[in-house]
């Protein structure tokens, strides 16, 4: 497990750049594939550093700077997840048509819940992260 010792808890949540970049390659897997299993894994991970960061005492970043922000790159996947399964929440004023939409793709309701849960659970993670 990702966060399961000290040694590698400490390397994790110490090193700002290596988290974001987690946050960054999950995301583009998420943008890339468009299986529910896969999503629920990449969330999965998040929590992970989430958790690595909450127990050695590292919070997320004050600023939302693209490529650069934990905070923003968990904000980004979430939100990335959530439009591929409900396109019409994008704040855009043209019609979207998603890559793929789970329910095109015959995902069980059990995984497409899950993964609405997972999203709400990093993004109210986020909130209750030291600063």
């Amino acid at each position: 497990e990702l966060c399961s010792s000290p040694w590698s808890q400490a390397k994790i949540a110490y090193n700002h750049a290596t988290c974001v970049e987690y946050i960054n390659v999950l995301h583009r897997t998420v943008l890339t594939r468009a299986s529910a299993q896969i999503h629920i894994h990449a969330l999965k991970c998040v929590k992970l550093l989430q958790e690595c960061r909450r127990k050695m005492g590292e919070g997320c970043d004050d600023r939302l700077e693209p490529g650069n922000s934990f905070l923003f790159g968990c904000l980004e996947l979430s939100m990335c997840v959530l439009l591929r399964r409900f396109p019409e929440i994008s704040p855009t004023d043209h019609p979207r048509t998603p890559v793929s939409s789970y329910a095109s793709t015959g995902e069980p309701i059990e995984q497409i819940k899950e993964l609405i849960k997972l999203c709400v659970d990093v993004i109210v993670g986020l909130v209750s992260m030291p600063t």
